[in-house]
């Protein structure tokens, strides 16, 4: 499974407000100063106004890593990570569809508490580990998600060692299904949640 072959593998060419926003999108934490300083120092170089200067980055559409990487060459579009599970890697262009892939109100930030907490009156509690980022995941009703349990899951039957089940309920093989059925359950406040 290799990021250069998902359909979610993107390269694309940013002024630094582009990337700030799309950092934003998909990451959801402050971007770091250190990209900030990449388009200053090109800006220098090239003698054009900071808000011109454009630098090519590679990363994922789905926000599945956490961070975006620059290209050093037209040539340099391989991704630095092997990840070898990724619930949302796909070579279908339908995969580009669905629910949207967990950004910032899902990831949590390597400096945040893993614990509990509220967004717009919805309860959250901390996902599973996946490609090096945590996320947060919200309660069904007051029921507790139990974390690394083993199953089927109930999106993709699947068999698993680590992954989500909700007591009395169902059982997911990753974050990104429960949010499909969460999502299913709770039209109204999936909305409210993600509202531009």
């Amino acid at each position: 499974m290799l990021c250069a072959n998902c359909v979610h593998w993107t390269v694309e060419l940013f002024s630094y407000s582009a990337l700030k926003e799309r950092w934003t999108s998909l990451i959801g934490n402050v971007i770091t100063p250190g990209y900030k300083d990449k388009f200053i120092k090109e800006s220098e170089k090239l003698s054009v106004d900071f808000d011109q200067t454009r630098l090519s980055f590679k990363y994922c559409g789905k926000g599945c890593l956490d961070r975006f990487y620059i290209m050093r060459n037209p040539r340099d579009d391989r991704p630095k990570k092997l990840v070898s599970t990724c619930s949302s890697y796909s070579t279908s262009a339908a995969a580009k569809e669905g629910i949207p892939v967990p950004g910032p109100l899902w990831a949590i930030c390597t400096t945040e508490s893993h614990g509990t907490s509220r967004i717009g009156g919805q309860v959250f509690y901390p996902g599973l580990y996946e490609n090096t980022t945590y996320f947060r995941i919200p309660a069904h009703r007051n029921i507790l998600p139990e974390l690394n349990a083993s199953g089927t899951c109930v999106i993709c039957d699947s068999s698993f060692q680590h992954g989500i089940r909700v007591q009395e309920v169902s059982h997911f093989c990753c974050n990104k299904h429960y949010l499909e059925w969460w999502r299913a359950r709770n039209p109204e406040m999936c909305k409210k949640l993600n509202k531009d």
